[in-house]
C-alpha cells in the first residue's frame, strides 16, 4: 500500500529512517504472527514515517481536546470506496500507537466485509457484532503479538449485524470492551461513501476522523459529503490519505 497523505509530504522510496524510538519495538521479518500488510510493525521505512506523521495529526488533534487527561481519545479510519485500505491503514496506525508506548485498541467496524483479525492474525470472535448483540454483556478484546496493541474484531456473524451498528453511536458501545490500560482507540469504517448519513450518528463523541480515499476510484463528491456530514455534528477530521 502507498500512501499520499494530506499530512504528510509523499517521500521518494521506502529508505530506513534512523533514530526512532518506534523501531526498539519492532518484530522480526517474517513473524507470522502478524500479517505482512502491518508494515509498521517490522519496518522503519519512508512509508511507516508517513504513517506516524498521521499519528503526530491525531495526537495534535486530540491534545486540542478537553479533559482528554481522564478519558479515552477516540479516531475513526473511515473509508470512502470498499476495499480492504482503511483496515491495512488502521491496524498500521494502531501498531505505531502501540509501538511509542500508548495501549491502544483497534475496532473492526467493518461487519460487512471484516479484515482487522486477519490482518493481527487473532480469533474471529468475540467482536463488536457479539457486543451489539448482547448489549449487557462485557467483551474482552484480544491481545495481539504486538505489546501494548488489543484487537476487538468484528465478531460472529458480523453482517447480520451491520445495519444495527449504524442505528446508535459507537461511543455508548466503549464501555463494553475490556481493553485493560487503553488509552487510544481506532475504529476501522471502511466502504462508507454510500451511508454518509449514518456517519454523523455512529462517530458522535469522537475526537478526530482519518478518511482514506482510492485513485481512480473514489470521487471527490463522496469525500465532500463525508465533511459536510462530519463538520454538521462538529467532528474533526484530522487529514484524508490517498492509496
Amino acid at each position: 500500500m502507498r500512501l499520499k497523505s494530506t499530512v504528510h509530504r509523499q517521500g521518494a522510496g521506502d529508505t530506513p529512517v534512523q533514530g526512532n524510538d518506534d523501531a526498539r519495538s519492532l518484530l522480526q521479518p517474517g513473524d507470522q504472527r502478524v500479517d505482512p500488510l502491518v508494515v509498521a510493525a517490522f519496518r522503519n521505512d519512508d512509508m511507516v514515517a508517513k504513517i506516524r506523521a498521521i499519528r503526530a495529526k491525531v495526537i495534535a488533534g486530540t491534545s486540542e481536546q478537553t479533559g482528554m487527561a481522564t478519558r479515552i481519545a477516540l479516531t475513526a479510519i473511515v473509508g470512502v470506496s470498499p476495499g480492504d485500505a482503511p483496515s491495512v491503514l488502521s491496524a498500521n496506525l494502531a501498531t505505531v500507537f502501540a509501538q511509542m508506548g500508548t495501549v491502544t485498541g483497534l475496532v473492526d467496524a467493518g461487519l460487512a466485509d471484516p479484515a482487522i483479525a486477519s490482518l493481527l492474525r487473532v480469533p474471529e470472535s468475540p467482536g463488536l457484532a457479539d457486543s451489539l448483540r448482547t448489549p449487557d454483556a462485557p467483551i474482552a478484546a484480544q491481545r495481539t503479538a504486538i505489546p501494548g496493541l488489543f484487537v476487538l474484531p468484528a465478531g460472529s456473524d458480523a453482517a447480520s449485524q451491520a445495519s444495527h451498528l449504524e442505528r446508535g453511536a459507537l461511543v455508548d458501545q466503549v464501555e463494553q470492551w475490556s481493553m485493560p490500560g487503553v488509552r487510544q482507540i481506532i475504529v476501522a469504517l471502511p466502504a462508507m461513501g454510500d451511508r454518509v448519513l449514518a456517519l454523523g450518528n455512529l462517530l458522535a463523541g469522537f475526537d478526530n476522523v482519518v478518511i482514506v480515499a482510492e485513485k481512480h476510484r473514489t470521487k471527490i463528491a463522496d469525500i465532500r459529503r463525508i465533511v459536510d456530514v462530519l463538520d454538521q455534528r462538529g467532528i474533526p477530521v484530522a487529514g484524508s490519505v490517498l492509496v
